[in-house]
């Protein structure tokens, strides 16, 4: 029993005896589209109440599209189903193990009688056979009797490898199949568990050279979907035989199918565009048997961006004042013919920041991208994008894409501003190719001046203050700052572009700012009873307990107090720079060894902890921790009541040696020094 397709006979006779009430209307369906790129093959069947049909009129009752666009250029073909086309068909036997007894007997059987249905005169054939290898039992001949003999002489043993043995019968009829018609006839009754070469290298293979698979299972152990794929891709189609008794007859019918040009018409134009993309085939019948139908499949464009197509857009040069708006249109220079498609995309515009910004993006009726929805996005500083999301059709060149709004900002010199515009679209093979726009920005004929406190000649670390003119908005500097005034410390030409009080652009004139470097920073140190300067200066002046030392201007100081000494050293820009202070006694460190009841620190040795004990000197006070060189370590404000006499100090991490504590309190400079191990 049949139960995948109805045998040949009731196709083309028992639908004849239905009532005419049973048909109403045109049927037509695409079984699939042959990817041979750039060439595409559309193969259908088409019915006319019940009918099959194959003569047409090309140009009145089809209409293919490719993606909603008409395909004005294909050819058509239908077989002539009164003539018989010559026959190449490669018979591939299951001869595995599993086979053995009825399963063999009908499928040989089946084969006999196809043989038997063979013209010798146009028609021939080749036995292969396959179990976990595969066998050409017979190449391609004509002859019946070696045909029927070397189908006699097929085993049963092994494996199942059913498709290297439909593959092996494509690569026979490739090399030694003479005839237009073409077919492999694959029978198993398994699942392949032997095969080196896949479904999809068969379907590959038969369809690169135009050769129908046609794939029969036997009883319920073989892989359907395998198979009916195999069948479907290449043009074959799939039987399910319960039992090796309909073997015979689902011969007859490939036979017949094959005999008569598959019983299919085939549509062929060439496609364009590698894309990559997924495209929509849709084939319709019209002004056929008072109906119309309609139907689709898809196939994937290879990919190859080195066939796009340049396409250039463009925005007119424009010199214009800065400070003002204006809408330019975005216009395409490349005509596109014949009609083609703007595929849903993305735009991007980039300018310099400080120069344009873009406000909006419109797309009035006229332009190009008339109806969708644009929505500007300030992606980054200078980048914008806006996107549409429905395809245009469009031919010509005539017409802009759409208008940009821009804002340019004011110039103190005239300044060429690039624009530049570039897309990616989903789909279509266009290849961008951007034209940037010069917009030349143009500053106003007047200046506004800057208001100035203190020295535009300054010293590194030092700052100016630049202020706009009182009445203006909108303030922003050259810095990218937008405030009134800005404090500027490093060297450069400074101005201000604004609003004045009727929104008109101004520009203020330009500043310079000049800086000097200052010298390095300086050290003290104390050798015997002097302090030095560790660098050359032009100039110094010392200070003590951060007051000036009048006529203490030589690069040492001999001190006359104890305290804390620093120096200030000049270079020849007049720019300065301040040591850090270093704790000094007039009579030397030496004699920082005395001591005091009144001021105790312990213990000494220590290995990090120290405890100052205060027993008089009431009120604030200063402690100061010095090295033997004379470098501050530490120092501390403290309060001396009595009720918080002791003061701890952690000198941990801090390198061995003798310590100086210095307390300073009304007037008194007392010291105390100890071990630290």
């Amino acid at each position: 029993m049949l139960t995948r397709t109805t045998l040949l006979l009731a196709i083309l006779i028992g639908a004849l005896t239905l009532p005419f009430s049973a048909f109403s209307q045109t049927d037509i369906t695409l079984k699939r589209v042959l990817n041979n790129w750039p060439t595409i093959e559309l193969y259908f069947t088409a019915v006319c109440d019940g009918n099959p049909q194959y003569v047409f009129d090309k140009d009145q009752n089809f209409v293919v599209k490719e993606n909603g666009a008409e395909i004005p250029e294909f050819t058509l073909w239908c077989p002539d189903v009164d003539e018989a086309c010559p026959r190449s068909v490669a018979l591939v036997f299951d001869a595995s193990g599993s086979m053995s007894g009825p399963g063999i007997e009908g499928a040989k059987d089946a084969a006999h009688r196809f043989v038997e249905l063979m013209d010798s005169t146009r028609d021939e054939a080749a036995i292969i056979w396959y179990n976990s290898s595969v066998t050409v039992e017979q190449e391609v001949t004509s002859s019946k009797q070696l045909l029927d003999a070397a189908i006699d002489r097929i085993p049963t043993s092994g494996g199942t490898a059913i498709y290297d043995g439909a593959y092996e019968g494509v690569r026979e009829l490739i090399s030694n199949g003479t005839t237009s018609c073409k077919a492999v006839i694959a029978v198993t009754d398994g699942a392949d568990n032997a095969s080196n070469r896949t479904p999809p290298e068969v379907i590959a293979l038969a369809n690169r050279n135009n050769i129908r698979v046609f794939t029969v299972g036997l009883g319920n152990q073989v892989q359907d979907a395998q198979l009916q794929t195999i069948a479907d891709l290449t043009g074959g189609r799939y039987y399910q035989a319960q039992s090796p008794d309909v073997l015979t007859s689902i011969y007859e019918e490939i036979s017949t199918i094959v005999e008569k040009g598959y019983l299919e018409c085939v549509i062929t134009y060439q496609a364009t565009c590698k894309d990559g993309g997924i495209r929509n085939v849709e084939l319709t019948l019209k002004d056929f048997c008072s109906g119309i139908d309609t139907d689709s499949k898809t196939y994937r464009a290879p990919k190859d961006t080195s066939t796009y197509s340049p396409l250039v857009m463009d925005m007119p040069d424009l010199e214009v004042l800065g400070g003002t708006e204006h809408l330019i249109p975005i216009e395409l220079v490349t005509p596109i013919t014949p009609e083609n498609f703007f595929f849903s995309g993305t735009f991007f515009l980039n300018c310099p920041p400080q120069l344009l910004e873009v406000l909006e993006v419109t797309n009035p009726q006229g332009t190009i991208l008339a109806g969708q929805q644009l929505v500007v996005k300030n992606v980054q500083p200078g980048t914008y994008e806006f996107r549409y999301e429905n395809t245009v059709r469009y031919a010509g060149n005539s017409d802009p894409i759409a208008f940009v709004r821009v804002k340019t900002f004011p110039v103190a010199d005239t300044t060429e501003a690039p624009l530049t515009v570039t897309w990616i679209f989903d789909g279509g093979c266009f290849r961008p190719e951007p034209q940037p726009a010069e917009f030349t920005l143009i500053p106003p004929a007047t200046r506004v001046p800057v208001v100035i406190d203190g020295d535009l000649e300054i010293c590194d670390g030092d700052s100016v203050r630049l202020s706009a003119q009182p009445g203006l908005s909108n303030v922003k500097w050259s810095t990218g700052r937008n405030t009134v005034a800005i404090h500027v410390k490093v060297p450069g030409t400074y101005y201000y572009i604004a609003e004045d009080g009727n929104s008109n652009p101004v520009v203020s004139e330009e500043i310079d700012v000049v800086v000097y470097p200052a010298p390095e920073k300086p050290q003290v140190f104390q050798r015997g009873d002097s302090l030095y300067c560790s660098i050359q200066a032009t100039a110094y002046q010392w200070y003590f307990n951060g007051s000036t030392i009048p006529g203490a201007t030589q690069s040492y100081h001999i001190p006359l107090n104890d305290g804390m000494y620093s120096v200030e050293v000049f270079n020849d820009d007049g720019c300065s720079n301040l040591s850090d202070e270093l704790a000094a006694v007039a009579v030397g460190i030496d004699e920082l060894t005395a001591t005091d009841p009144g001021f105790e620190v312990y213990p000494s040795p220590t290995d990090g902890w120290v405890t100052v004990q205060l027993n008089r000197y009431p009120g604030n006070a200063e402690i100061v921790i010095i090295n033997t060189l004379g470098k501050v370590v530490s120092s501390r404000v403290i309060d001396t009541d009595p009720s918080r006499s002791q003061h701890t100090f952690n000198l941990n991490g801090s390198p061995p040696g003798v310590y100086f504590f210095i307390l300073r309190a009304k007037g008194v400079v007392l010291s105390e020094n100890i071990l630290l191990r």
